[in-house]
């Protein structure tokens, strides 16, 4: 969690004003803090964007950032297609 990170990397706060990270939203989901997608899809993306101005281009933290990144809004953009998808059709042919 973000109190182990203080001694993994004692400048962090130092750069990044709002840290977020993976546990905390796992917390956060398991206690339904989440009242929206939007609420999720802020703090995933708090994640990415503390990891790409924390981290040197070069690194494997920085690529690996944009690599999740990148995965994850084609998975929520295929999910919601499929649901809209299937919206459609219940709509117009049940």
């Amino acid at each position: 969690m973000l109190e182990t990170l203080f001694f993994q990397v004692p400048d962090y706060y130092v750069h990044i004003e709002h840290p977020m990270d993976f546990s905390t939203m796992r917390v956060k989901i398991s206690e339904q803090k989440y009242k929206t997608m939007d609420d999720f899809e802020a703090d995933f993306e708090l994640i990415v964007k503390n990891c790409l101005s924390y981290n040197a281009k070069d690194t494997v933290f920085y690529k690996a950032a944009v690599k999740l990144r990148d995965q994850v809004w084609f998975l929520v953009f295929f999910v919601t297609n499929i649901v809209l998808i299937r919206c459609i059709i219940n709509l117009f042919f049940s």
